[in-house]
């Protein structure tokens, strides 16, 4: 889940090697009937065509709305909001290229310049997503997920179907960790075709033979034929259980990690959180989140698919493929590959703590600044260049990691749309349209119970995300509730997270994730086995994951606590020492939420979250009368 498609078509391509580009830009010549581009010289769908429209009007009407007369650049940043977010639901162009809108019209808008817009476009965040994708490239040139899956299955066995649905979304959902979800996906439908194809050839083959018997024959036969009819339904329905467990485990899997799906990524990025998320920090929250996933895909897939189920697999060919593959310790792309992929691992969980283990052995000293200067992304593109610099055992003369492969690979659409997002929001805050609409939503969320906010967070954007690019979700929604949070001084990640890992509640529908496209190509699963396995994953991660998203929030970043001091921005909120008390807690000091502000930003206008008022000049402050 590391990573969504550049872009994905509306129309589903009916054969699953169109979805085997990474980078997504072929559509097939072979799609759904019912989804043909009938527009513009067949570039568009009919959706697409309504979003171009609706993008437009959109354009030209919303500037002539005036938000807010102090800040009169907000309604033409709200036009180019709508305009480019109308783009990326409908998906009108692909979202890699409507993502490069922000550099084109805000800097004509004049609410920044190009220069400043551009910086949007890499950051530490861009940096951390590429050293992950690198290594991820390497392990899927590798047997490493391979081998991986066949050990699973070999060790647990396939006479218990339970087991091996288990086993098949166990395995989907530890890779998707770190590794592409559209790989992982691709890596494991192969495994189970053919372990399913063997068992249902076998089962009709039985049916043949009955079926061509004397159909006089006595009461015995047929139960016989009953028997294998029997058997050959099962397999059937089992194997749409098992085939849907790869899409749900590679799409949960993801959830877990900073590096795992874009949101994360998205989320870190955000201007409100300034830096502050780090990958041992957003594992500690989200592990069990990703975790509830799981057991919720396992219990729904099982009673679904699996109960009263008897199936029999052929074990045979899980052993003769493991048998096949190269001793591990003996295949040293493999090992060294999986070696960069730990040190990636422990250097993001343990980075926090180098500076103080140094200075306890006395290697630096105390007042050492350099924990301020190295990040995640530092980690990622350490271990990312140690594929370059090892030689390949298996490609003399070559490193394990080539840039040919990685330049070919590396899905470079996803790093576009991340910007494309972290541009908007720059643009949102420098029109004034972040203050605008802030202040219009912290009218009505301070009104709702902290559980029942959390709720409508995730159940809105979980089924938002059934229609558009979890990308281009988070792209939208995060900025608008960092607005909500320095208005209403609700701490930021009682808001943020739970938006981002809702954007990964999407299981419903075939072009939702592409995993659930990736199978739903394979032919193998109807769209009405989506609909009613993915909305009761849907609706349940929603219920379930408001008690476990609270509680982690409140746990890990204290999101239950007042308002962060390095949360407040100039011009959104200020910092003003003093005892109090906010929600039940005696504070030092506590944000104040910027009501009105001089043009040479001097003197401004606060209140606090008990409502009170202080008027601040050059960072003094006085109760306002």
């Amino acid at each position: 889940a590391r990573f969504d498609l550049p872009f994905f078509p509306s129309c589903v391509p009916t054969r699953m090697i169109s979805l085997l580009s990474r980078a997504a830009s072929d559509d097939g010549d072979e799609t759904d009937p019912g989804c043909k581009k009938r527009f513009c010289c067949g570039m568009w769908t009919a959706k697409e065509l309504i979003g171009f429209v609706l993008g437009i009007l959109f354009a030209v009407c919303l500037p002539f709305f005036e938000l807010s007369p102090e800040f009169p650049q907000a309604s033409i940043m709200l036009a180019i909001a709508f305009f480019i977010s109308t783009f990326w639901v409908c998906e009108v162009l692909p979202l890699a290229v409507t993502s490069l809108f922000p550099i084109v019209f805000i800097p004509i808008a004049g609410i920044a310049s190009a220069k400043s817009v551009a910086t949007s476009y890499w950051s530490w965040i861009h940096m951390l997503f590429v050293g992950a994708f690198l290594v991820d490239i390497a392990i899927e040139h590798v047997d490493l997920p391979k081998r991986l899956a066949l050990l699973i299955l070999s060790k647990v066995g396939v006479r218990q179907p339970g087991l091996v649905l288990a086993s098949f979304l166990f395995t989907a959902w530890i890779l998707s960790m770190f590794c592409s979800n559209t790989a992982t996906s691709l890596m494991l439908v192969p495994f189970a075709s053919g372990l399913l194809d063997t068992a249902m050839g076998e089962a009709r083959n039985l049916q043949a033979i009955d079926g061509s018997e004397d159909s006089s024959s006595d009461g015995e036969s047929d139960d016989a034929r009953d028997h294998v009819s029997r058997r050959v339904r099962h397999l059937e329905h089992f194997s749409i259980g098992i085939f849907l467990a790869i899409a749900f485990g590679a799409t949960s899997g993801g959830v877990a990690t900073l590096i795992g799906t874009p949101p994360n990524g998205i989320l870190a990025g955000q201007e409100i959180l300034k830096n502050t998320l780090t990958f041992d920090k957003w594992s500690a929250f989200a592990l069990p989140v990703s975790s509830m996933l799981l057991c919720l895909a396992f219990f729904i897939l099982y009673f679904g698919y699996v109960r009263g189920t008897r199936v029999e697999l052929n074990a045979h060919s899980i052993r003769r493929q493991y048998e096949e593959l190269t001793p591990f310790l003996r295949s040293r792309d493999e090992v060294l590959v999986a070696l960069i992929q730990l040190l990636q691992i422990v250097g993001w969980v343990t980075r926090p703590y180098w500076w103080q283990i140094l200075q306890c052995i006395g290697l630096i000293a105390d007042d050492h600044k350099n924990p301020k200067l190295v990040n995640d992304a530092t980690v990622a593109c350490a271990c990312a260049c140690l594929l370059f610099i090892l030689p390949s055992k298996q490609r003399p003369g070559e490193s394990l990691l080539t840039w040919r492969q990685a330049e070919h690979h590396l899905p470079w659409g996803v790093l576009l749309v991340m910007g494309g997002g972290f541009a908007m929001a720059d643009g949102f805050t420098k029109s004034g349209l972040t203050g605008v609409i802030g202040k219009a939503l912290g009218k009505v969320v301070p009104g709702l119970h902290p559980l029942l906010l959390t709720f409508v967070i995730i159940f809105s954007v979980t089924f938002l995300t059934e229609v558009t690019s979890n990308s281009a979700t988070a792209n939208i929604i995060l900025p608008l509730l960092s607005a909500v949070s320095w208005d209403t001084l609700i701490h930021p990640m009682a808001l943020l997270p739970a938006a981002t890992v809702a954007c990964s509640f999407a299981f419903m529908l075939p072009a939702a994730t592409p995993p659930n496209a990736v199978i739903f190509a394979t032919g193998r699963v109807p769209i009405k086995h989506f609909v009613r396995a993915g909305i009761l994953m849907n609706l349940a991660s929603s219920i379930a994951g408001t008690f476990l998203v609270g509680a982690m929030a409140s746990l890990v970043f204290d999101a239950a606590g007042p308002f962060p001091e390095w949360a407040c921005r100039d011009g959104e909120s200020l910092w003003i020492p003093g005892p109090g008390v906010v929600n039940g807690r005696e504070v030092d000091g506590q944000a104040c939420s910027v009501l009105e502000e001089t043009l040479d930003n001097t003197v401004s206008l606060c209140t606090m979250m008990n409502g009170t008022q202080f008027r601040c000049m050059n960072s003094t402050c006085v109760l306002a009368t």
